[in-house]
């Protein structure tokens, strides 16, 4: 009976450890809402829809600063974001022209 309390336990702890280093968002705008920014900065709407391709976005912890590293594909050009993982505000962009784009 020891061993089988012993080994719940262990197993509890383990379960809490991982859920520990899941890389949790808490306190954080989401991934989604980092898109989201990004494509009003460059004016998206829905009626551009066939127009955006390869949404990503990860999260980095910076330095100084959590944030987002927003990309995806719009028309003609390659965007790049940094969006600060708290604030929402776009720490820096660029795009460049998508050399794969099918004129």
């Amino acid at each position: 009976m020891k061993r089988i309390i012993a080994a719940l336990l262990a197993a509890l702890l383990l379960l809490t450890l991982l859920a520990g280093c899941s890389g949790s968002e808490e306190g954080y705008i989401g991934r989604d809402a980092a898109i989201e920014l990004c494509l009003e900065h460059i004016g998206y709407t829905d009626a551009h829809k066939d127009a955006l391709d390869n949404q990503k976005a990860r999260l980095v912890d910076g330095a100084s600063t959590p944030y987002y590293l927003v990309s995806f594909d719009f028309g003609l050009y390659m965007y790049e974001y940094k969006v600060n993982a708290k604030t929402g505000e776009i720490i820096s962009w660029e795009s460049e022209i998508n050399p794969d784009y099918a004129y």
